[in-house]
């Protein structure tokens, strides 16, 4: 499917080494590689880390609290993908 580079840059920032995606210029997730990375806020982290295929993010060797990693298999449908998205937007 064919995008508009333009279109995707406004939407996205290259952070951690990947490509984030903001929302009224706050992160609220991002891919490396074939993971994705939410910002959820402390409280939502703590919940979502008790569900299967997520990790804390600590990218830099050091626990992001506010952060988590989604392996693939943690959003392979699209209401899979949808509730984690929905979750990082409320987080803000």
């Amino acid at each position: 499917m064919p995008f508009d580079e333009k279109t995707v840059a406004r939407l996205s920032k290259n952070v951690f080494g990947g490509l984030a995606f903001l929302k009224d210029g706050r992160m609220i997730g991002g891919v490396q590689a074939d993971t994705i990375v939410f910002k959820l806020g402390n409280e939502q982290v703590e919940k979502a880390l008790k569900l299967k295929h997520t990790r804390p993010m600590d990218f830099t060797g050091k626990v992001i609290r506010s952060m988590v990693y989604v392996d693939p298999p943690g959003f392979r449908t699209k209401q899979q993908l949808e509730e984690w998205i929905r979750l990082a937007l409320d987080a803000g």
